[in-house]
């Protein structure tokens, strides 16, 4: 049926009758033809490309709808509608999983960002709110290991292109790695084709014909990233997108990932001088620092090791494995033979070991045994201790207020907050003790005209 005013308004330009649908015949000659030649084709992406209201949505509904009647598990990517569900939850509660592997999802999905876990889906960007929403597909894709298609209607369409770009190549890197997924998307971008990479592209135009065919690029797009040696500029350029605010105490050395193709500075790596303490050193070289002879051994730190103490990647560039790319650029021509880094998500973005570096599990620093100690005197748990009315509480127990700001006065980092708002100390001393902090260590033979030869032993 159609209504007088719609056919008034018709008639008005000298139509009549129905409107015509000239694609709706052809949808599932188009489904079926889409997934034929996927059949032949043992690559994993298919790509519907198209002007808006061409009718590529409608393909992507025809094919969801085959895929379905063959027994097919379909995974929905639908950015806005995940996001509206979310409401007002923060980003790691939207997963039903444990911490650690949230965050390695969220990681994999280009949103390994400490200051992000806790925000509100809703407040994120529209390019952070579509890695969200890859995040959580990736979380029923890997679930559950059994033969899927994943579908994504409108495929980057609110990202700017560069961010599209990198959203892409991560999804491609993902999806290398999970044989059992594929991916159905539509767009009307044509540089999704570039980056995404597709071996089956169905082309609809605006009068509705679709032409399938195979996508002779089915390697994919390499993004050509360049190490190069930088300066502190190029850390203060991308600092803001560290968790830890303010520089580190020193800079020997910089190096930067360059993106030549959009002239973008896409990471940086900061190199330090050590620490003269740290317990993980023993484990990495043993009697190596520790002789007893607190000079000799001052020397000898300051001569052999440095310290990788910032990673930093342009969050359009997350997921692209860059961090990776940095350290082992680095650790091939390092300033020294020995080279260590401690970081707080290392089980959760394990860049420092895919690069060569051997993980050491620390134990608790002695603040933290002592404020757990405190915990357990108290009948309490660090999860407990979290929690708003029970936290609220132990923070500001006699007991609890003495030994959060011996813990806040433990560390030149935190000692500025001794005489802040003892919650917030609290937090912060929960927080420590859950993350698991992890050394990592790498020992280089020095050659080269730079570098006497030099070798530490690791016996």
């Amino acid at each position: 049926m159609i209504s007088k005013k719609a056919r008034c308004a018709r008639a008005m330009f000298g139509l009549v009758g129905l409107p015509t649908d000239s694609l709706a015949k052809r949808l599932p000659k188009a489904a079926h033809t889409l997934l034929g030649t996927w059949e032949e084709n043992p690559h994993q992406i298919a790509l519907i490309l198209g002007p808006s209201g061409s009718g590529k949505s409608r393909i992507l509904n025809a094919t969801r709808k085959c895929l379905l009647e063959q027994g097919t598990r379909v995974i929905d990517v639908e950015p806005l509608v995940l996001i509206a569900q979310a409401g007002n939850r923060r980003v790691v509660d939207l997963f039903d999983l444990p911490l650690d592997q949230t965050l390695g999802l969220l990681s994999r999905a280009g949103l390994a960002d400490a200051t992000l876990f806790a925000q509100r889906a809703s407040r994120l960007s529209q390019g952070q709110q579509f890695r969200l929403t890859l995040a959580l597909a990736l979380a029923r894709a890997t679930h559950d290991t059994r033969p899927c298609v994943m579908i994504i209607d409108e495929m980057c369409s609110l990202l700017d292109r560069q961010t599209a770009r990198c959203v892409c190549l991560a999804l491609q890197r993902w999806l290398g790695r999970t044989p059992w997924v594929k991916l159905l998307c539509a767009t009307g971008h044509d540089d999704i084709a570039q980056s995404l990479s597709p071996c089956v592209v169905t082309r609809v135009s605006m009068q509705g014909e679709f032409f399938t065919q195979l996508h002779d690029e089915a390697l994919g797009e390499a993004i050509s990233i360049v190490i190069e040696p930088g300066a502190a500029r190029d850390y203060d350029a991308l600092s803001q997108y560290h968790y830890r605010s303010g520089r580190p105490a020193t800079m020997v050395h910089v190096s930067c990932a360059i993106d030549p193709q959009a002239g973008m500075l896409a990471g940086v790596l900061v190199i330090s001088m050590p620490t003269l303490n740290g317990s993980w050193r023993q484990l990495a070289w043993p009697g190596r620092y520790n002789s007893g002879n607190k000079k000799a051994d001052a020397r000898r730190i300051n001569e052999e090791l440095r310290t990788i103490s910032r990673v930093i990647i342009e969050p359009r560039y997350r997921g692209l494995g860059l961090a990776k790319k940095l350290v082992r650029s680095y650790l091939d021509e390092p300033v020294t033979p020995a080279t260590e880094a401690v970081a707080a998500m290392g089980s959760v973005c394990p860049f420092f070991e895919s690069a060569g570096m051997k993980a050491y599990a620390l134990t608790p620093s002695p603040r933290d045994a002592r404020f757990g100690d405190a915990l357990d005197a108290m009948g309490q748990s660090i999860w407990s201790a979290m929690g708003g009315a029970v936290g609220q509480r132990v923070a500001h127990a006699a007991l609890m207020q003495r030994e959060i700001r011996r813990w806040a006065a433990a560390s030149p980092i935190t000692r500025r907050l001794v005489d802040t708002d003892p919650r917030a100390i609290l937090e912060l001393a929960c927080g420590s003790a859950i993350c698991g902090m992890a050394a990592y260590a790498h020992t280089k033979t020095m050659r080269g005209t730079n570098h006497a030869r030099q070798k530490i032993s690791r016996t």
